[in-house]
């Protein structure tokens, strides 16, 4: 291998790391450059266009998967030992990509409710080839008498695909350990650290408004009859009215709350919903969680310990309470949910891109977490997991520095209480066209 295949091939594989971690919308020319310790232009040498190599990227993890787990199991006898074996090494696959995430998955969720693209077009079929494969062998195992005769292949299809909900429920899991382990460990006085260094955030470049026509609008999830996972509170996907708006390429930054906090805006009653400015006099509060100002100087608790405060990086760690009083004192607003959904949506196709979609906060909207029109509580045990909690609390959208890789989509509704802040959450604002 020449030179020049031995380095398209490293930064293909890093690329392919970092899209398993941070999504293929995560995955940019400045990450990848500094990973390498190369130039920008260096791997523009290799790839074309960041659309290039996220395609390459899907191509390549293709291969592999093809190889690693279609291949193999080809040399199993047909019917139920060729399944068992597809299904074997697709869930070792899985496991082995815990850290890094599985392309398949996190691309699905992030393109689901996009427009159409190259890189859509190349992970939709890539996807497809997969499923069709499944879907043969459960019908070859059937017809071999290796499953009941009243077996329904593309129901068994289904019924594989739902055991994720177990597996995204414990993503969840995985998230707040991060967020309960960051809590812990700034009550030590030692403040002691979980990581090597604070994991680093692009700044998103100068605040543009992305303005967006009034009209009727889709939202929510498709459900049962969608191919792609979804929570029951993201269903029934439903038309909505919005007003002409305009939303925030990005989100608000630190140095942008620090001008709240020097202006007085904790000080400033009129700011404050009357529940927020009770909790802010009730609990003291003076600035976000974790911040602590030392030696004139701003720090905060983070997963890799103590770090000054970066004017660049994402505000995190503020309640609703906070971003509502923020954006009242920027004179805007925060977003509703079906906004951020449709800004979300229409990301790809925009002379303006909104930025920091899925990631790495979770941004707070105006939005109480209700039930969507038409929804119903499900039967069993799964109707204890969301419904029973739409009451008191309001919607973030998006997905935070430890969401795990393939967790988010546009669809995806989390919710808390007004006065939280523990969780890794931020905001971006909107206003009225």
């Amino acid at each position: 291998m020449r030179k020049g295949e031995q380095t398209r091939a490293a930064i293909l594989n890093a690329a392919l790391e970092l899209a398993g971690r941070d999504g293929l919308e995560g995955l940019t020319i400045g990450l990848l450059a500094d990973r390498m310790h190369m130039s920008k232009s260096g791997v523009f040498a290799h790839f074309g266009s960041r659309e290039d190599l996220q395609i390459e990227v899907l191509m390549e993890y293709h291969r592999r998967f093809e190889a690693e787990v279609f291949a193999p199991s080809m040399e199993a006898p047909r019917g139920l030992p060729r399944l068992r074996a597809l299904v074997d090494r697709w869930m070792d696959k899985r496991i082995r990509e815990v850290t890094t995430g599985c392309i398949y998955i996190s691309g699905a969720v992030e393109y689901d409710d996009r427009a159409a693209s190259p890189v859509r077009e190349a992970l939709v079929k890539s996807v497809r080839l997969w499923r069709a494969a499944l879907l043969r062998a459960i019908t070859q195992a059937k017809e071999e008498g290796h499953l009941r005769a009243d077996t329904d292949p593309r129901l068994m299809l289904f019924e594989m695909y739902s055991l994720t909900l177990g597996l995204h429920h414990e993503q969840q899991h995985q998230e707040l350990m991060h967020t309960d382990l960051l809590h812990l460990f700034a009550q030590n006085p030692l403040r002691p650290a979980h990581l090597a260094s604070p994991r680093r955030i692009e700044p998103a470049g100068p605040l543009q408004w992305i303005e967006h026509d009034g009209g009727r609008y889709r939202v929510g999830h498709e459900g049962a009859t969608h191919e792609h996972f979804a929570f029951d509170c993201e269903t029934p996907a439903h038309d909505v009215l919005l007003r002409p708006f305009a939303i925030a390429s990005r989100v608000v930054t630190n140095g942008e709350w620090r001008a709240f906090i020097e202006d007085g805006g904790y000080r400033m009653a009129g700011l404050w919903l009357s529940d927020g400015w009770a909790t802010v006099q009730r609990e003291g509060w003076g600035h976000p969680l974790y911040w602590e100002l030392r030696d004139g100087q701003w720090q905060s608790m983070t997963l890799a310990g103590m770090h000054p405060v970066d004017d660049d990086a994402p505000v995190q760690h503020v309640s609703y309470f906070e971003a509502d009083a923020f954006a009242r004192w920027a004179d805007k607003r925060l977003p509703t949910e079906q906004e951020w959904e449709v800004a979300a949506n229409a990301a790809s196709s925009t002379s303006t891109a909104m930025t920091q979609c899925f990631g790495p906060v979770w941004q707070w909207t105006a939005s109480p977490y209700v039930a969507y029109p038409g929804f119903r509580t499900a039967a069993g045990a799964v109707g204890e997991y969301n419904g029973k909690f739409m009451c008191g609390q309001f919607v973030l959208r998006g997905g935070s520095v430890a969401t795990p890789p393939g967790h988010t989509r546009a669809t995806y509704r989390n919710f808390f209480y007004p006065h939280q802040r523990w969780q890794f959450s931020g905001l971006r604002l909107a206003e009225d066209r």
